[in-house]
């Protein structure tokens, strides 16, 4: 695709309707924002938005955004933009005027491309403005958010054991002796459990390669191991109907698995899964 980044926008003179009555109350006006908001149809600008570019020759599955892509969108634009000028944009782009509707919407192009579409529709005091961009940015904001969710789950498993391990302990003990009570380590052995108890997405029975045997002795590999397999098969599901998408992931997922293949510690297979999951990340939540 050769348009990333680039926002084409359209000014639709008359579009808004403005009330002239000047005895108009508060009420009023707010009953009347409302109805607009609720009368709101993405589908209403599909012509609108083949006129911002001549090329594009069939505009289809126009959407309202999804709440995941609202918070990613919201995201977003505090962490790029600042938290001061985040309700200016959207994304990349700077958008003038009260936002009425973000869309997705996906675009043919008269020489044979076709790709998703995040269009903007703003109120700018009697007319519309029309703004779109492809779904890059979006893409980068879901990475973002689910990097700060993922940090944030973290930060709360860290600091559970240290209130929990006592009680649970206290409770499990049948006799209670000076051994019983010695201070213990909580790592170790909430480590101990988890090594029990976790394995990774495939048969450690007929594990072959030195790669796989060392992800199945060690639980935290065997967890990363996990979550990649429920990202790709995510990614997988959320791209069904475009074959193209499709075969890219597969292609990658098998570049991937080449690599990863050729580490001979532990610490670079963490580092390998943490790469790939940053690459599945975006493909976690339908576009």
């Amino acid at each position: 695709m050769n348009k990333l980044g680039v926002a084409l926008v359209l000014v639709l003179l008359g579009a808004c309707s403005q009330s002239t009555d000047n005895s108009t109350t508060a009420e009023d006006k707010a009953a009347t924002v409302q109805s607009l908001e609720n009368a709101f149809q993405c589908t209403d600008y599909t012509d609108a938005l083949k006129l911002t570019d001549p090329k594009i020759q069939v505009a289809q599955n126009l959407r309202p955004i999804n709440q995941r892509e609202k918070d990613a969108i919201s995201y977003y634009n505090k962490y790029i933009n600042g938290a001061d000028q985040s309700t200016n944009y959207v994304l990349k782009q700077k958008i003038p005027g009260k936002i009425k509707g973000i869309c997705f919407a996906e675009a043919f192009f008269s020489d044979g491309t076709n790709y998703d579409l995040i269009f903007t529709i703003a109120d700018t005091g009697g007319n519309e403005f029309l703004a779109f961009q492809d779904t890059s940015a979006l893409k980068e904001a879901f990475l973002l958010l689910n990097i700060a969710e993922a940090t944030k789950k973290e930060n709360e498993a860290q600091e559970q054991p240290q209130n929990a391990i006592q009680p649970n302990e206290a409770v499990s003990t049948d006799v209670v002796t000076s051994e019983n009570l010695a201070p213990k380590e909580p790592h170790m052995n909430n480590e101990a459990v988890s090594t029990a108890k976790t394995s990774p997405s495939f048969n450690c029975e007929k594990a072959s390669t030195s790669v796989e045997k060392m992800i199945c002795s060690e639980s935290s590999l065997a967890k990363l191991d996990n979550q990649i397999a429920s990202s790709y098969k995510d990614a997988l599901k959320n791209a069904s109907g475009n074959s193209g998408q499709i075969e890219n992931l597969k292609q990658s997922q098998k570049q991937w698995l080449k690599t990863r293949n050729q580490c001979s510690s532990s610490d670079c297979l963490a580092k390998s899964y943490e790469d790939r999951n940053k690459e599945l990340a975006p493909w976690e939540y339908e576009l």
